[in-house]
């Protein structure tokens, strides 16, 4: 296939939305030969677990590691025989703009909220708040030629968080990181689905 401009993928703008592990996908698994990206309206579980605002600087990104061990021999004086591959790791990354109470509860889990007057609330908050697995759907719209993307992880479990830093010229940001997780030694790790071009060949 020679190059193509159309091929080109530009994440102008887009939503993470993580939800309980369990929620019912944001389409039919396995996709249908009917699904349409384009025509998707994702369900009020999905829109109602939105994250809110990411950072500009720190937009999601993608993450592949593999873990490996090399394979040597004495008589070869350590020369690598063979590389076996261990382990490969898929992850993702983002930093959330909005101080709320979703972004709170992937920072501290089974924190328990209650309402006070005038608009007041307040929050307990666990001494150890677990790491319960979560599902994410992430889309990618690319806005110009209409492109839209997105993957959805059917589990994932956060592998790191930053800290929240209070400054005076830059909000109250959050960062994570998920890793993808199966769900057993069947299904697909994940799934991306689009209308995008490059997609097709």
């Amino acid at each position: 296939m020679p190059p193509s401009t159309a091929n080109l993928l530009i994440g102008k703008i887009g939503d993470a939305m993580i939800a309980p592990y369990g929620t019912t996908p944001p389409f039919t698994i396995p996709p249908s030969g009917s699904f349409d990206i384009a025509a998707a309206v994702l369900p009020g579980a999905w829109t109602a677990a939105n994250l809110g605002y990411l950072h500009e600087d720190d937009t999601p990104e993608f993450g592949f590691d593999i873990n490996t061990t090399n394979i040597t021999a004495w008589q070869a004086n350590g020369t690598i025989l063979r590389t076996s591959m261990n382990s490969k790791v898929r992850s993702v990354k983002f930093s959330c703009r909005e101080f709320n109470r979703r972004t709170w509860g992937l920072q501290e889990p089974g924190t328990v909220w209650t309402a006070g007057a005038n608009g007041s609330y307040s929050g307990a908050i666990p001494a150890s708040g677990g790491n319960p697995p979560k599902a994410i759907l992430l889309e990618i719209y690319d806005l110009d030629p209409g492109y839209k993307v997105w993957w959805y992880v059917p589990r994932c479990t956060i592998a790191s968080i930053g800290a929240f830093k209070a400054g005076p010229t830059d909000t109250f940001n959050a960062q994570f990181t998920l890793n993808f997780e199966a769900v057993n030694t069947t299904d697909p790790l994940y799934y991306v689905v689009g209308n995008h071009p490059g997609l097709a060949a």
